[in-house]
């Protein structure tokens, strides 16, 4: 848990940026807040997010990016809420999609995976990531269609 000191900071960050549905200076903020995260204190990272979340709770990108945060920090079960939420928001974010496909493939849902990074597909046909995964997965005999 975040000292209470920077999560007062992380408030008065958000607070100071207006509260209201997603705009361009949510997207600002994400990647100010994300930063921690980048250095490798994924503790700093989730308080910052959190209260970006807080301050923007319709805003899609804030879960997904504190959602990267809690898997850098090895919280699957937090980051799965959060990707099932920022797909609530915005069903066609294939990145959180990609996500809990991956989530799910280490777990050893790989048909579930495979499906899921199918569907990223569908939406960015462009997606490497999603197509390198596939790919492994089907090499292991996962996802292969008859």
């Amino acid at each position: 848990m975040p000292p209470p000191q920077r999560h007062r900071e992380s408030n008065v960050m958000c607070s100071a940026l207006g509260r209201g549905p997603a705009r361009p200076r949510w997207i600002c903020c994400i990647r100010v807040v994300a930063m921690p995260c980048q250095r490798g204190d994924t503790t700093l990272a989730i308080a910052h997010l959190t209260a970006l979340t807080d301050h923007a709770p319709d805003f899609a990108e804030g879960y997904h990016a504190r959602a990267q945060a809690y898997f850098a920090a090895g919280l699957y079960g937090p980051a799965i809420d959060d990707l099932e939420t920022t797909l609530a928001l915005n069903p066609q974010q294939y990145n959180a999609i990609f996500g809990l496909g991956a989530i799910l493939q280490e777990f050893g849902d790989l048909r579930a995976a495979a499906d899921l990074y199918r569907r990223v597909l569908s939406i960015n046909p462009h997606h490497d990531n999603a197509q390198r995964a596939l790919d492994g997965l089907r090499r292991d005999g996962i996802g292969r269609t008859l």
